[in-house]
């Protein structure tokens, strides 16, 4: 469309040029004519209008209206394919070797003394040897066991079961009194424990080739690591420093209504924190609960009989203090006033 515009102006400018020309050129002719001939007048000279060239009006090329810019195309930026980042073999990372710790020996626990089980004595006749027992005969110097019927009990027979020893005690008096040796235990089966440093005892037994065990005089004596002292048999009379110096013994067994005589019966027992029952024939506590230092609570005294006399109570609560450890008494009131003087307030 420019170049349009542009070849329209030059024809026009042509065009007026060219006219110019001619008009020019007409006066220069004619007033040579004019000086050739001699004079001329100048009505006789024609005046001929120059005749002007039509002014050609250019055509003017139709303004065409400016075409819109064609909507361009929204000019798409070229898709570019998504950068694909290389995809990076995944980093292995070493396999580590497992760090093996080092197998620390297991710590071991340091191994406790088996807890001994008290050795019972099976189920037997009083007159058979129990398996695992044996029966010593003083008189022949045989050694009977298990499975064997005992002789009748001589002096010096030994029985050994479970975990005591029975040995039997008969003074031959020839029919007539005899003087007592020291310390002699008296007549009949005397018991005491094989092992004195276990925790736990078997049942002791209440006959043995046909003689009751009436006597349990010093038979757990100084047995320091007992804690819990088994069953006293109800054929048991005396309980002589049955627990002497059992300093352990926390919880003392019942005592049987049998008993008669308990002197130095728990003597030195400071961990024995509860008195038993003190049965209605029970005559002699001679120093029974002396330094019993841990005892405490209430103490049953069942006695009707004891032999205050003949100091049958003295000292049976010495080292003891009844406020201190917060001990009382219920019972036989007469008892119990005769106890009471034997211990501290």
């Amino acid at each position: 469309m420019k170049k349009r515009i542009l070849v329209g102006l030059l024809g026009m400018v042509m065009i007026m040029s060219f006219a110019g020309c001619t008009a020019t050129t007409e006066p220069v002719k004619q007033a040579a004519t004019t000086g050739e001939s001699e004079e001329t007048t100048p009505e006789e000279v024609s005046t001929e209008e120059p005749t002007e060239a039509p002014t050609e009006t250019p055509t003017e090329t139709p303004t065409e209206e400016p075409t819109e810019a064609p909507t361009e195309a929204p000019t798409q930026k070229p898709t570019e394919a998504p950068t694909q980042k290389p995809t990076e073999a995944p980093t292995q990372k070493p396999t580590e070797a497992p760090t093996q710790k080092p197998t620390e020996a297991p710590t071991q626990k340091p191994t406790e003394a088996p807890t001994q089980k008290p050795t019972e004595a099976p189920a037997q006749p009083s007159n058979i040897v129990a398996s695992g027992a044996t029966y010593y005969v003083a008189a022949t110097g045989k050694t009977l066991t298990a499975g064997a019927k005992m002789p009748s009990p001589k002096d010096g027979d030994v029985y050994t079961c479970g975990d005591y020893e029975y040995k039997y005690y008969m003074l031959d008096r020839n029919g007539g009194p005899v003087a007592m040796p020291a310390n002699y235990p008296g007549d009949g089966w005397k018991t005491t424990v094989i092992d004195t440093t276990k925790k736990q005892y078997g049942t002791v037994l209440s006959e043995v080739a046909g003689e009751k065990i009436e006597r349990l005089n010093g038979t757990y004596k100084n047995c320091t690591n007992m804690v819990t002292a088994p069953s006293i048999p109800t054929t048991v009379k005396e309980l002589r420093f049955t627990y002497y110096g059992c300093t352990s013994l926390v919880k003392a067994p019942a005592i049987p209504d049998s008993v008669i005589e308990m002197s130095y019966c728990f003597y030195g027992c400071t961990s024995l924190k509860t008195a038993p029952v003190i049965g209605p024939n029970v005559k002699i506590l001679m120093w029974a609960f002396a330094e019993c230092t841990s005892l405490t609570g209430n103490i049953v005294v069942n006695a009707t009989d004891l032999d205050y006399a003949n100091d049958g109570t003295v000292c049976c609560f010495e080292g003891v203090n009844f406020t201190k450890q917060k001990i009382t008494f219920s019972g036989n009131k007469k008892m119990i006033d005769w106890l009471m003087a034997t211990g501290d307030e």
